[in-house]
């Protein structure tokens, strides 16, 4: 029982951790002095982050601010967040509500009920956003796109403006548009005539909805948005945090795909029996809890896998059988791509089930290996007590 119990805890304690900053608590605050030279994780009720982060940063909380100095990308998510710092890489946000006052160095991608990208703000890049009330009134350097029940845009933008859809679109006086301006919607933009916009300005008309189907149609799709996010951001955070980890998965998925798929559907049958087995007698209840524990978490590491083990096959295929390197956006084709294709029905079950279980097998197949691992080490560590 003891030997299970330490193969279990080593197991469900990766090595990659040691590569990065973990920080969890009610409230974590990194005061601008600060110098972190690995990724930086961190989650709580309360997150400050300031100073210089050489490596990626992922936030997590009900309230976030990030002022501090990114060298590599960023990525923040909660209830309120806002962004006052500065990134020489991609800025990533998702929440109720975003407030972005900060520069970013390359692509901006945000999500939120509100989200205001204020005057100070600069983007070097593109811009990709998603919200309820979007008001833009800063600078993006390269395109826009974006869907909004309601876009206003009052700032500067360098290249074309694309609303792919929008109930209101509103073009302030202040609004400075290098590029085109191409928008769908129901209703006409109010444009001010003191904006100036550079290209053509097209508008594609958009069925108007109907009323009593708005609200419920509104609904559903906030939650799939935010269950598609909290998926996205659950990969992103594991895939990025464990690389090395990651690659094995992918790599050792792909050597032996069929194997891994029987191993997985037999494991995902057997195990759930034989820890209700244990729960039922008198001396196995706690191993089959625990086993039922680890079970769940494996369900769910393994559902964040199949994606990536999905967006990984993707992307090979697109590169024509060259093996692609794991990043956000592997990570973010696979999550997008594995979610649409699941919409299918039958055809898509079938292939999402497919992947979530060679994810599993896959990881059954390492768990494996580092238990004859942790047994060897035990023997030896027995050998030296009996001695």
């Amino acid at each position: 029982m003891k030997k299970i119990l330490i193969a279990l805890a080593v197991l469900l304690i990766p090595g990659f951790v040691l590569a990065a900053d973990f920080r969890a608590a009610e409230e974590i605050s990194i005061p601008a002095s600060s110098a972190l030279s690995d990724d930086l994780y961190a989650a709580g009720g309360i997150v400050r982050v300031g100073g210089q982060i050489d490596g990626d940063a992922f936030l997590a909380g009900g309230d976030t601010l990030f002022s501090g100095n990114g060298l590599s990308d960023v990525f923040l998510s909660g209830g309120s967040v806002e962004y006052e710092g500065t990134s020489r890489g991609d800025v990533r946000m998702a929440g109720g509500d975003l407030s972005i006052s900060g520069s970013v160095g390359e692509d901006l991608l945000a999500a939120a009920g509100n989200l205001s990208i204020n005057p100070q703000a600069v983007i070097a890049g593109e811009a990709y956003l998603a919200g309820g009330n979007i008001t833009i009134s800063g600078v993006i350097n390269g395109d826009l796109t974006l869907v909004a029940g309601r876009a206003s845009i009052n700032g500067e933008v360098r290249g074309n403006v694309n609303i792919v859809s929008a109930d209101e679109v509103v073009i302030g006086r202040d609004a400075m548009i290098a590029g085109a301006l191409s928008y769908k919607s129901a209703n006409e933009a109010k444009i001010d005539e003191a904006a100036r916009i550079g290209g053509e300005v097209t508008h594609n008309k958009a069925a108007r909805p109907m009323s009593g189907k708005k609200g419920i149609a509104g609904m559903i799709g906030g939650f799939v948005v935010m269950g598609l996010l909290a998926y996205l951001t659950a990969s992103l955070v594991l895939g990025l945090s464990a690389k090395d980890m990651t690659a094995m998965v992918v790599r050792r998925g792909f050597a032996d795909f069929w194997r891994n798929l029987g191993i997985g559907l037999v494991a995902t049958i057997v195990t759930p029996v034989i820890a209700i087995i244990l729960m039922i007698s008198v001396l196995g209840w706690m191993l089959g809890t625990i086993l039922m524990g680890v079970y769940a978490l494996m369900i769910v590491i393994a559902t964040i896998y199949a994606a990536i083990i999905f967006g990984a096959w993707v992307m090979k295929a697109f590169n024509k059988g060259k093996d692609a390197e794991i990043n956000w956006k592997l990570i973010f084709v696979g999550v997008a791509l594995l979610s649409l294709v699941s919409v299918i029905p039958v055809v898509g079950w079938i292939i999402k089930c497919i992947f979530f279980l060679v994810a599993f097998g896959t990881l059954c197949g390492i768990s494996q290996k580092k238990w004859q691992v942790v047994r060897k080490k035990w023997d030896k560590i027995e050998a030296i007590l009996e001695d």
